[in-house]
């Protein structure tokens, strides 16, 4: 998904940039970083971003599926820990939403933490 949408917003002729609605680009920078996608483009190049984003399908299972256990065991300290491996993994390629929700599970001095 994340590999779309950097094609639909960077991998475009200069035309057709104008067909990218706002509405679009609000329901996108909700999800994506896109200033930072923009910068480390610029930085990098696509070919060191695509290699992040294989690292990033590669390891997100298991982060999740690790999360998953613990949530099972009620393990409150590996929460936090596959909380904040997501939280960086997500923010490394530009997935906002995700990061946050990362920083969310992360967090378990927010309010309702252990009922979320």
């Amino acid at each position: 998904a994340l590999t779309a949408m950097i094609k639909k917003f960077w991998d475009t002729q200069d035309d057709e940039e104008s067909t990218v609605t706002t509405e679009e680009n609000s329901k996108s920078e909700a999800l994506l970083d896109i200033p930072m996608l923009e910068q480390y483009l610029e930085l990098v190049g696509p070919k060191l971003i695509t290699d992040g984003l294989a690292v990033f399908e590669k390891m997100m299972p298991g982060y999740v599926s690790v999360l998953e256990s613990n949530l099972t065991a009620q393990d409150k300290k590996g929460i936090v820990e596959e909380g904040h491996k997501i939280k960086g993994a997500a923010g490394s390629v530009g997935l906002r939403h995700l990061q946050q929700l990362g920083q969310q599970i992360q967090s378990p001095d927010l309010p309702a933490w252990e009922d979320n």
